[in-house]
């Protein structure tokens, strides 16, 4: 499989603009309730490269056989570690790969204590989750948003 991950602001504003308002990622992305512009996207990809400067570690763009598939990566949520990936919906298959190979990564080489990704309300797809080793965590809202919370512990990991 031929995957990469690039810096964020390596990828065409125009490629960005087609994966954050594509109709299918808006609807599992509730905080984003206008559509993205040029500026706005660029301002975002600015503040999630940001991270890589102040914690070593951050979202980037995943590309697979040449083609920009959507980005992925680790972002701090209070004292935890939240695990973030959206991919445009041609390319929903490679999810759970990428999943995996980003748990490895965070456990493997960041060395995290646990890793986390919040769920709005619309992934009710979760038994996966649960056969990797996370465990639900809570739930808190974000702009009047409901997030369920899922854990997984580094000691936790399976079949990574």
């Amino acid at each position: 499989m031929s995957l990469q991950f690039k810096p964020m602001s390596h990828i065409p504003i125009p490629d960005w603009l087609e994966l954050l308002n594509h109709p299918l990622v808006k609807r599992h992305m509730p905080l984003a309730t206008e559509d993205f512009t040029v500026s706005s996207c660029q301002s975002w990809i600015e503040g999630k490269e940001r991270l890589w400067q102040t914690h070593g570690h951050g979202p980037q763009a995943i590309v697979h056989q040449d083609e920009f598939v959507g980005w992925g990566g680790f972002q701090p949520d209070g004292d935890d570690i939240d695990l973030g990936l959206v991919l445009h919906p041609q390319h929903w298959g490679l999810g759970i790969t990428l999943f995996k190979a980003f748990l490895r990564q965070g456990f493997e080489t960041h060395r995290f204590r646990s890793i986390v990704i919040a769920l709005p309300e619309s992934r009710t797809r979760t038994r996966a989750l649960s056969r990797i080793g996370f465990q639900r965590d809570g739930d808190y809202d974000v702009g009047n948003v409901l997030f369920h919370r899922w854990r997984l512990e580094n000691t936790s990991a399976r079949d990574l």
